[in-house]
């Protein structure tokens, strides 16, 4: 038996051994082979986990790690722990192998089959797409087990771009059974009265959207003053029909937004409101929230209020109407009531434009795209949709009213909900800093700040410079690829990227969950009603929400896009270049939209990416920002929807001559081949 002292020396033994040892905590990361890596919390550090470990763990697992060195002097890690594991669901592919099941994960860097027991597959066959739950981690056992939760189609059926995207990104598609009962109690009969709103029927506001368009959000109407104009903006009032933390409410809260596929809507709200009820449908007394403003001449808003009102819409106007009046002059189907407005809404509109051209900063033009389906909801035809006067129109009406909205909420309310951007991302202010030395101070003889270029007028500054700067890279495009991405708060913040000290969103409440709110805080503060704020879980859970809603639409675009793009193979594209990496560049072609990557490995030459300036370059050809090249379809990437480009010229050799053609956003250098890349494209 041991005595006192041997114990006691045996304790300090083993506590000395253990602090000899490297024990780390970090995050699991996978890679295009078998093996991983653990991101070292303290240090950033990438550990290298080798094929036996990786097979215990999952991509994003965080887990402590013990740190060795080989006899190559290369450190590598064996798991101790694992701490938190978030991968709970995911969607997959179903296979099958000498009469066992498995899932493939549709997971970023996950490259394994995932075992599924017999009694666990939902009867799924080879090939489906599944939606899938983890039943056990692999981490003490190194076999993962999972059961397939829903079967969600095959992969050539009509629509599964869509269906596979909902499932993926766990959007709610159906009403719960508490929506349809609120729906039957409190909206099936329903009184629009006047109540203590201002009665605004006469008035002939008229609403200006796409041709097909049910949920109609807002209606306008503008007169000339002796100094400027009077503009009134009516927006639909959905609160009033909602109460306040009710079925209809929380689940409008979940979805975020309204999602807008191509062929198909997923409402936030009950089409009953959002069709009905709520839209400024034109002869219809309607519940609005109103913001009134007297504009100056130059642009400026002077003065502005908000208050309850009842309207009645004149006119429902598709944008190629107005534009077709305002061009030509052409009347037809505009009530005569309405022309007048119609003519002051052009020129205030192009007021408040110049106004936002010299003290703020107007975004880069951007065009959509309009999907047309056939009857198995592939893709038959894309047609660029070009913005005229209509589009112009309502765009400044609707900034107008959302920074009165903003101002409103900044001056009366104790919290609020405002859209904020802090402008240049932290990691690119030194790669900004060089730009502004290197191209913008010595053409325009200006120094500016770059301690301080979160400020929105400085903000607006440079860009306005970086657009008058001559250079190979055209360097808007350079600095717009370097910005944080807008985000919500309740205090009152800058949002630089349009160089305003304050906005936020309140002009479509029946589509965005955040302009909602925004009613129902501002709403309530007119009427002197309670309101309940939302708490910083609710803004993260609200966020996360509209991210995936982008992601469901961005994917199921690509998907339907890339087995179209199979019909434009052997076709000369014009393209433009919109993102620049190590590897190679993303490409957009200009009348489709369709997006793809052209990689350097399919080159002749090696070429040198510059971090700064977002380009790539050699002694015979240099790529930047926005150049057109022309490219042709060279493959299809059917497992990740996306379609690769060679340059025409690469495959009809040329004489060497000196070529540019610009790339777009930069990403981490640390990404080193074409495969992930494109993974990580399809992620984001």
């Amino acid at each position: 038996m041991l005595n006192m002292d041997a114990l006691t020396q045996l304790k300090q033994l083993k506590k000395e051994i253990h602090s000899n040892r490297k024990i780390a905590t970090g995050t699991v990361k996978g890679s295009n082979s078998r093996f991983g890596f653990v991101t070292l919390d303290t240090t950033g550090k990438d550990v290298y986990l080798p094929p036996e470990q990786m097979n215990k763990v999952f991509p994003g697992d965080e887990v402590e790690v013990e740190i060795f060195t080989d006899a190559k002097n290369k450190d590598y890690g064996e798991l101790l722990k694992l701490t938190r594991s978030d991968l709970k669901t995911f969607v997959a592919e179903f296979k099958t192998k000498n009469r066992a099941n498995f899932a493939e994960p549709h997971v970023h860097n996950l490259n394994r089959w995932l075992y599924i027991p017999p009694n666990r597959t939902q009867q799924a066959k080879e090939g489906d797409l599944i939606k899938c739950k983890l039943t056990q981690h692999p981490f003490k056992t190194g076999k993962p087990q999972v059961e397939v939760v829903e079967k969600i189609g095959s992969p050539n059926q009509p629509g599964i771009e869509r269906i596979y995207s909902t499932a993926r990104f766990d959007i709610r598609h159906f009403w719960s059974k508490d929506v349809k009962q609120q729906i039957d109690k409190d909206l099936t009969t329903v009184s629009i009265e006047l109540g203590d709103r201002e009665d605004m029927r006469t008035i002939p506001f008229v609403t200006i959207d796409s041709a097909n368009t049910l949920d109609m959000d807002d209606a306008l109407f503008a007169e000339s003053t002796a100094s400027g104009w009077h503009l009134k903006v009516a927006i639909a009032d959905p609160t009033e029909f909602i109460s306040s933390d009710s079925a209809i409410e929380r689940e409008a809260f979940n979805r975020g937004t309204s999602i807008y596929y191509p062929g198909t809507t997923l409402p936030m709200l009950p089409p009953e409101i959002t069709q009905n009820l709520a839209s400024l449908v034109p002869d219809e007394d309607r519940y609005a929230l109103l913001c009134e403003m007297d504009i100056s001449s130059d642009g400026s808003i002077r003065s502005c209020e908000l208050k309850l009102a009842m309207i009645r819409s004149h006119a429902k106007l598709a944008y190629e109407q107005v534009n077709d009046f305002i061009v030509t002059g052409n009347q037809e189907g505009i009530p005569e009531a309405s022309l007048g407005s119609l003519q002051q809404l052009h020129r205030l509109a192009n007021a408040l434009n110049q106004w936002r051209a010299q003290h703020a900063t107007i975004r880069e033009e951007q065009f959509d795209f309009q999907i047309q389906l056939d009857d198995q909801e592939r893709i038959v035809q894309i047609t660029k949709i070009i913005p005229g006067e209509g589009n112009k129109i309502v765009e400044e009406c609707m900034i107008a009213a959302n920074r009165c909205a903003a101002k409103f909420m900044a001056d009366e309310c104790e919290t609020g909900l405002f859209i904020t951007h802090s402008g240049i991302r932290k990691d690119r202010v030194a790669n900004v800093g060089k730009i502004i030395e290197e191209k913008i101070t010595p053409c325009h003889g200006i120094t500016l700040d770059i301690d301080n270029l979160s400020d929105p007028g400085i903000f607006s500054e440079l860009v306005n410079l970086a657009e008058r700067t001559p250079n190979e890279s055209p360097l808007r495009s350079v600095i717009n690829r370097q910005l944080e991405r807008s985000i919500l708060a309740q205090s009152p913040s800058p949002h630089c990227g349009m160089g305003l000290d304050l906005y936020t969103n309140f002009t479509s409440p029946i589509r965005k969950y955040v302009d909602f709110y925004v009613h129902r805080l501002i709403k309530n503060k007119l009427t002197g009603a309670r309101f309940r704020p939302l708490n910083e879980r609710s803004l993260e859970l609200l966020a996360d929400a509209q991210l995936r809603a982008r992601q469901s639409v961005s994917f199921t675009e690509q998907w339907l896009k890339a087995r179209y793009a199979e019909s434009l193979k052997g076709q000369t594209l014009v393209a433009r270049i919109v993102r620049c990496i190590s590897t190679g560049f993303f490409v957009k072609l200009d009348d489709t939209g369709l997006e793809g990557f052209v990689s350097t490995r399919d080159m002749p030459d090696k070429y040198s990416f510059d971090q700064v300036y977002l380009s790539l370059k050699n002694k015979k050809r240099s790529f930047f920002l926005d150049d057109q090249p022309e490219v042709v379809i060279d493959r299809i990437d059917s497992r990740r929807h996306q379609i690769i480009f060679k340059l025409k010229e690469d495959i009809e050799p040329q004489p060497d001559t000196e070529k540019s053609a610009k790339t777009g956003q930069h990403t981490k250098t640390e990404q080193q081949t074409e495969k992930k890349e494109a993974m990580i494209e399809v992620e984001k």
